[in-house]
């Protein structure tokens, strides 16, 4: 699930978050809504029993690592960019010394973040700073290209380009399929040219924008880093590991960096065919280089799939169903079906809705941050191991 969106609302503060094909928004109960189509999401709360199974007649399937997500937690960590440039260059001033810091960057607001944070590190620390973007042909739009180039304009940095071998990615496309959930074979060629820079240079040490609240996996991790003061080590360098989202938010709208895809009220930065993303955020149209490439591969996986082809093509394609196992894919195609019986009894969201609720949190910030309780990282931890011990690190509320 994306991390928990807050968003100012009647007094109060309520999140949204995404994943698999549902959303969560968090009022002052838990509501759990299932996309039966790309424009509507009805409420299901009442068809989930206590294993986490959302069950429709006779149709049932796990959905519990969709909506697990660390608790929203509004506090902040730092109240301006100077204050925590100063605070990273008292700690890891011994790492960074003298070496090449590689920066993996990818678009979005916590590699910005961890971009401008690195960039303003320089003025304490002397380090040379590379930073590299890694585009994947064929499924990925150029506008986050054009976007890489912007900010590497703005901020004064040339930042590398790379991409795999596109004759090889096609292959992959034609003979695998669009990559899915258990079999994301994008990942891998998007780290292999990072991999093959940094690997075996004593001198480079990594920089990574992994963050505390993104999941409760990464949550469990890193607070062991950072109960040992790991912010960075002689092989790694995490600049944002211990922020909040608004924290990140923040940084990025300060400096006027933030990506498109936020704008248009999609709550991550991704390849336009990301098999992570959920059904509505496929309304955000982004141009692909090869459309007919796409439409070829779709329609040979369907056919040749014995479990997609039992699902008509038009819901196939509408549906996006390719980003699931095709067992997954067929179950929750049967369980939208059978939804749609009650969709007049049901709650429903729009998709217009849930992108109005993604743009508002970027209106929003400056005011929750306002509001938001300063905290100390030991604090932090403290607070963390509270909410997620208390409700369990499978839980969304807020």
């Amino acid at each position: 699930m994306t991390e928990l969106y807050p968003i100012k609302h009647e007094g109060d503060i309520l999140t949204v978050g995404s994943g698999g094909e549902s959303i969560v928004i968090n009022d002052s109960r838990r509501n759990l809504y299932l996309w039966v189509d790309p424009d509507t999401a009805v409420r299901v709360d009442e068809f989930i029993d206590e294993r986490s199974y959302l069950r429709v007649g006779n149709v049932s399937l796990p959905i519990g690592s969709w909506v697990e997500s660390v608790p929203y937690l509004n506090v902040r960590t730092f109240d301006d960019v100077d204050e925590v440039v100063r605070f990273l260059a008292r700690h890891v001033r011994s790492y960074l010394e003298g070496k090449t810091v590689v920066l993996t960057y990818s678009g979005g607001k916590d590699s910005t973040a961890a971009l401008i944070l690195t960039l303003e590190l320089q003025k304490y620390i002397d380090f040379k700073l590379r930073v590299a973007y890694v585009y994947m042909p064929y499924l990925e739009a150029q506008r986050n290209v054009r976007f890489v180039e912007y900010v590497g304009s703005r901020l004064g940095i040339d930042v590398e380009v790379l991409e795999p071998k596109r004759r090889y990615v096609r292959k992959l496309l034609k003979w695998v399929g669009l990559p899915r959930r258990g079999n994301r074979w994008c990942t891998y060629l998007k780290v292999r040219p990072l991999r093959d820079i940094i690997r075996g240079n004593p001198d480079v040490v990594e920089g990574v924008a992994d963050r505390v609240f993104e999941s409760p996996k990464r949550a469990l991790r890193l607070i062991k880093r950072l109960k040992n003061g790991f912010i960075a080590s002689a092989k790694r360098f995490t600049p944002v590991e211990f922020m909040t989202i608004t924290d990140v938010m923040c940084i990025v709208k300060r400096y006027g960096l933030i990506h498109p895809a936020y704008i248009d009220g999609l709550p991550r930065v991704s390849c336009t065919l990301c098999p992570y993303k959920t059904l509505y955020e496929f309304n955000v149209r982004e141009d692909l280089e090869d459309e007919g490439l796409i439409e070829e591969v779709l329609k040979k996986e369907h056919s040749k799939g014995r479990v997609y082809s039992k699902i008509p093509l038009d819901d196939f394609l509408e549906n996006a169903l390719w980003r699931f196992k095709p067992a997954v894919s067929y179950r929750l195609y049967r369980i939208k079906n059978a939804l749609r019986k009650y969709l007049s009894d049901l709650e429903v969201k729009s998709y217009r809705e849930v992108l109005d609720m993604h743009v508002r949190s970027w209106e929003c910030v400056g005011d929750l941050r306002r509001v938001a309780e300063k905290v100390t990282i030991k604090d932090l931890i403290n607070k963390l191991e509270g909410v997620l011990n208390l409700v369990g690190a499978g839980s969304g509320s807020g």
